[in-house]
């Protein structure tokens, strides 16, 4: 009896749940990047290269970037946001990177 009740519901003008697969605002990938930039210019502008701080600063970089980040697109739904910091030393090398991510 409740499928009869629920289905003559529907068909009385009640809409089902829908489900989108794209969402109703693009990301602002341009303000986002200005806003990366701008953190990185003012914590790393007058720093040496030194491996021993380097893991404690890419995790407070880290963490200053999605908060920053989500505090400007909180109102933007259906973005889950990564943020992955990696400082190296300049020395005429090449880096390889890969990230693979199943969700």
């Amino acid at each position: 009896k409740q499928w009869y009740q629920r289905r003559v519901a529907i068909t009385a003008g009640e809409m089902e749940n829908s489900y989108r697969t794209s969402p109703s605002v693009k990301f602002p990938s341009s303000a986002v990047s200005k806003k990366i930039q701008l953190i990185l210019d003012s914590r790393l502008a007058n720093l040496k290269y030194d491996h021993d701080t380097c893991k404690a600063l890419c995790n407070q970089l880290t963490d200053v970037i999605k908060d920053e980040v989500r505090r400007d697109i909180r109102d933007i739904e259906r973005y889950k946001l990564v943020c992955w910091v990696s400082i190296g030393q300049v020395s005429g090398q090449d880096i390889r990177v890969v990230s693979r991510c199943l969700w």
